[in-house]
């Protein structure tokens, strides 16, 4: 047959060809059921929900992958990275796609259980012998399978090429036109089989169909042959003779002559061997994916992802878990016990079981719980708390904002655990998604989760050990300032994903201090963020940790409760005790006798700390009283409904407003007594037996202006129990860590930046205003306060201003002696600091978020001359005192060193050390050149100066220590180099001063001494021993 048709191998000499394709399948084993499944529909935020709430109760928007879920389902699986199906163009991305995913077909019908054997190996065909009868030589390849259970084998056969190339070249008179074509050939290959046992093995049983296999055509590209035999299993195990029946062997040969030269083509190779089992698995309590695909789209089985929904768990019976939302209040049961109204829209009807949720808490809880594979062999429900895993679950769900300017539950868990593992670190890793810690105690395992607590207890001086608080704080080497959180990200196919997450002011403070997270179970960049800024946060603001020893009312702490502190060695000021008596007056106010007089903060009078005998009368505080009430134990009480929960850590404390003016004092008992507006709940809380027993507490609330440093500062002192411990009996040990309730806000803030770049080059500022005054504290430095008037492009361009400052002429954006930055802000000030008197010319302008100014200052320009400028003069020396001395000194212009008037000193050399404070802005020190001059005196009246040190100021000079040595040498020289006039009395003063010789007003001032040593004392010997030593020595 003529070589100018199309090439392939033809069947029954017909004249279609045919060219083979090779399908390739695959089982995986997911994991085991019960589960959702394959994911076929997804769910997004409406648009109408709001950040805060508990799940999405103003719903969902649902798409589906496809019109069928079947063929939706497909478009979850992942062949090398890439969909079987494209959701989006609604098309398949391969063809002659099966798959099987219908685990009900799986469980009925079963898979074959296949195993394939590569081979790879080439067939010799036959040899012609030489002598006058034809014969040949077969050559045989052997292969044995060693399973009892096959009853099918599966030969796959690739012939590389077959045919001949035609060589005649025809006459002159007629040539041949196919010369050098490829013309049409045949080979045949036999497979036999027979059944080997354990002491032989049968005769070869001759398989004519369809163990011989003929392959007819013309082919320059490879063709793929299957043969399948079944094996007669039944039939092999009766034999009786030969031992147990433990399997196969299989002998194949080619039929066809091996060809001789390279114009003849039948070369067959052995791909490999498929070995069929006789029973079909049926996978039970397992999800499993047959994927058959067509192999040339593939050099080898291709890799597979599976984008699904897993294990179904127990839920709440009011849960929703696709919306995340509560039907009312919980009564304590689940979906598998009862089928209640659930979610926020309230549907019915829903059956008994489990049900797919990536609420971390439902998926912790399950892992307890799960007899096959959690802990439900060895945790009782009933030791476990589900109440407070409610509340937990809750926050879980509160919707917060993501990178896609919508909202997503603040907690999700997407994670396959396949390895075993300690079961109390799975748990703390499971805990850890939703930010909490597993702890056991007293026969019961808890969950507690590092979220917004109100405090539920207090404590004082008055409650604690010796009165004694003990602070620690972690060093700020420690502490990072950058997280990098490694997550697998859900919008790239689940790939790993690194979160870069900065704290900018720390790393200004301390630098870049990297800390690596893995975080469990995340696959969502924002949630991946949150987790950084939480890490962060925490190790920013949470640095102080406190311990003391308390009494009885330390077993009523769990780990995770919030409490607060009043430490009076702390805050200078007694600002809790405990009450003396207590009186209603009314319905809305009562009356409360302290055990002391309650007064206000220390200020300084520029001199020394003094005491106001009355609370600030600018600011606002906060009552704090002791009041026991009843809470609920979840191992010992069975609540009804989720509203008990907030009694499970009932506050133990009631908290009330107070001003400075309800407060009187009462000189025969020497105590402040207090007149409270506000509702004392009596009912709930105990308020008898409080005289000597109850404890008080009051701080500043909020923020405000104080009349006193102290009474500016923010007073309360929250902490979160760490550990708990009864060192003796009645006696517990307290450890406790700073809490932050500033961090939260924070976190949750929205994730996904945001573009606040302005490109538009702003029109002028509008005006300039300067206003000269003096800086308190420090009458002779001045300041001018720099107004702006807002840019009309404000709103729109500017993303700030800048000031520009010079001294006898107006300065212009690159002549300037001094500039100030001003942020964008509704009220657009500086201030300036002038160093000498003169007439400051300022001008400002206005610049977008690429720093472009249009050049032009506009109407915003003005000049202020500024005299009664001398800053030195506000200088103050204080501390001075001898090198070893760590606590005198305090007072300026007098000599107050440890223990007296004056220090005594052991050396030649005098070594003296000081503190300087300048006058400051805003917490800050201003800008100030300056030495110091120092007078030396040897007496203590002072009286006459001996030695003066103009401008003097070390190379290591700083505000909080600057040192000075008086030697033996500059003693001498200030004695007229008499060593007999070396004073061992001396005074020093140390004044701030300028180049110009202006000093300070203000000096300290320090006396020593560096006493005489007392004389030896000699002891006359008795006389009458010398006698006795000569006439032993003449002896």
């Amino acid at each position: 047959m003529a070589t100018d048709k199309v090439q392939g191998v033809y069947f029954d000499d017909t004249e279609v060809r045919h060219m083979s394709t090779t399908t390739g399948y695959v089982v995986d084993l997911i994991c085991e059921s019960e589960i959702s499944g394959l994911v076929h529909e997804d769910y997004k935020d409406n648009g109408s929900n709001v950040a805060g709430t508990i799940g999405y109760t103003a719903g969902l928007t649902t798409k589906s992958f496809a019109t069928d879920p079947d063929v939706g389902q497909l478009s979850s699986i992942y062949w090398n990275k890439t969909p079987v199906y494209d959701k989006d163009s609604n098309k398949f991305n391969y063809n002659n796609v099966d798959l099987v995913t219908n685990q009900q077909t799986v469980s009925q019908d079963g898979l074959n259980s296949r195993r394939l054997v590569q081979i790879n190996e080439k067939l010799r065909g036959l040899e012609r012998k030489t002598g006058e009868t034809i014969e040949f030589v077969k050559y045989y390849r052997y292969y044995t399978i060693r399973n009892r259970y096959c009853n099918k084998v599966i030969v796959n056969l690739r012939v590389n090429s077959l045919g001949e190339i035609d060589r005649n070249p025809g006459t002159s008179s007629s040539p041949n036109e196919k010369y050098g074509e490829l013309l049409d050939a045949e080979v045949t290959v036999i497979i036999e089989y027979r059944a080997k046992y354990a002491l032989g093995a049968e005769l070869f049983y001759s398989t004519p169909t369809p163990g011989r296999t003929e392959i007819k055509g013309a082919l320059s590209s490879p063709y793929a042959k299957s043969v399948e035999i079944e094996l007669p299993i039944d039939q092999a195990k009766l034999s009786d003779t030969r031992g147990d029946f433990i399997g196969w062997e299989l002998r194949i040969h080619k039929r066809t002559e091996e060809p001789t030269t390279p114009d003849v083509r039948n070369e067959v190779v052995v791909d490999n061997i498929v070995e069929e089992t006789q029973d079909k698995f049926i996978y039970p309590k397992s999800y499993v994916v047959k994927n058959t695909f067509d192999a040339e789209n593939f050099s080898q089985i291709p890799e597979r992802a599976y984008d699904m929904r897993l294990t179904k768990v127990k839920i709440p019976s009011n849960y929703d878990p696709i919306t995340r939302t509560y039907y009312q209040d919980w009564d304590g049961t689940f979906s598998t016990e009862k089928s209640a109204t659930y979610g926020a829209s309230a549907q019915t009807n829903r059956p008994l079981g489990r049900y797919w949720t990536d609420n971390p808490a439902w998926c912790f809880y399950d892992l307890i719980t799960n007899k096959r594979y959690g802990l439900g062999k060895y945790v009782d429900t009933s030791t476990l708390d589900k109440w407070t895993l409610y509340e937990i679950a809750r926050y879980c769900d509160e919707l917060v904002e993501d990178y896609d300017n919508g909202l997503e539950p603040r907690f999700s868990c997407n994670i396959i655990i396949q390895s075993r593992a300690d079961a109390y670190q799975v748990l703390n890793d499971m805990a850890s998604v939703f930010r909490g810690i597993v702890y056991y105690n007293g026969g019961n395992l808890f969950a507690v989760q590092d979220s917004l607590k109100d405090p539920i207890f207090q404590f004082n001086n008055t409650s604690v050990e010796n009165g004694e608080f003990k602070y620690s704080s972690t060093s700020a080497k420690v502490r990072h300032t950058v997280a990098v959180v490694r997550y697998n990200d859900k919008n790239n196919k689940f790939e790993p994903a690194v979160e870069y997450v900065e704290d900018v002011d720390g790393i200004r403070k301390y630098g870049i201090k990297e800390k690596e997270i893995s975080a469990f179970g995340c696959t969502s960049k924002s949630q991946a963020k949150r987790l950084g800024r939480w890490i962060l946060a925490t190790e920013s603001n949470e640095t102080e940790t406190v311990s003391f020893t308390c009494g009885h009312e330390g077993a009523i702490l769990r780990p995770g409760d919030v409490f607060e502190v009043s430490d009076s060695n702390r805050s200078m000021t007694r600002r809790g005790g405990r009450i003396q008596a207590l009186e209603r007056t009314s319905d809305s106010s009562f009356k409360i006798a302290l055990d002391s007089q309650l007064k206000g903060g220390k200020s300084w009078d520029g001199n020394n700390f003094i005491t106001n005998d009355n609370l600030d009368s600018k600011r606002e505080y906060k009552l704090t009283l002791s009041t026991p009430t009843y809470y609920y134990d979840t191992s010992q009480v069975n609540l009804t409904q989720s509203d008990q929960t907030n009694v499970i850590r009932n506050k133990q404390i009631q908290t009330f407003d107070i001003s400075p003016n309800t407060i009187s004092y009462d000189s025969n008992s020497g105590v402040s007594v207090l007149t409270v507006s506000g509702n004392l709940d009596q009912t709930d809380y105990t308020t008898s037996g409080f005289s000597g027993e109850a404890l008080w507490s009051i701080a500043t609330s909020g923020v405000g202006d104080a009349d006193t440093f102290f009474e500016a500062l923010p007073q309360e002192q929250q902490y979160r129990v760490i550990n708990i411990s009864e060192r003796d009996k009645g006696k517990y040990e307290i450890a406790a860590a700073e809490y932050a309730r500033v961090k939260y806000g924070d976190i949750d803030a929205t994730s996904k930046p945001t573009n606040t770049v302005a490109f538009d080059v702003p029109s002028s500022p509008t005006s300039l205003e300067l206003a000269v005054g003096r800086l308190d504290g420090a009458p002779n430095t001045k300041k001018i306060d720099i107004t702006i008037g807002h840019s009309l492009d404000h709103d729109k361009s500017v993303a700030f201003y800048q000031v520009y400052i010079k001294k006898g002429s107006y300065p212009t954006e690159t002549d300037s002696d001094s500039n100030i930055r001003i942020s964008k802000a509704a009220t657009a000030t500086a201030t300036f600091i002038p160093a000498s008197d003169g007439v400051y010319y300022v001008r400002a302008y206005a610049y977008n978020g690429v720093a472009e100014s249009n050049g032009s200052h506009g109407s915003a320009q003005a000049n202020k001359e500024v005299v009664g400028i001398n800053p030195i003069k506000d200088v103050q020396i204080t501390h001075l005192s001898l090198l070893d001395d760590t606590t005198g000194g305090a007072n300026p212009n007098e000599s107050d060193p440890t223990g007296g008037e004056i220090d005594e000193f052991d050396d030649s050399t005098a070594q003296f050390k000081w503190q300087t404070s300048l006058p400051q802005f805003q917490g800050a020190n201003i800008a100030l050149d300056f030495q110091y001059k120092l007078e030396v005196y040897h007496d203590h009246g002072p009286g006459t100066v001996k030695r003066t040190e103009n401008n003097y100021k070390p190379d290591n000079s700083q505000a909080i220590r600057t040192t000075y040595d008086y030697t033996l040498a500059n003693n001498y020289a200030d004695s007229n180099n008499d060593y007999a006039s070396i004073s061992r009395d001396i005074s020093l003063r140390v004044f701030a001063s300028t180049a110009g010789g202006e000093t300070s007003i203000g000096y300290d001032e320090l006396k020593i001494r560096n006493s005489a040593p007392e004389k030896p004392i000699f002891k006359t010997i008795n006389a009458f021993i010398l006698p006795i030593i000569k006439s032993k020595l003449s002896a």
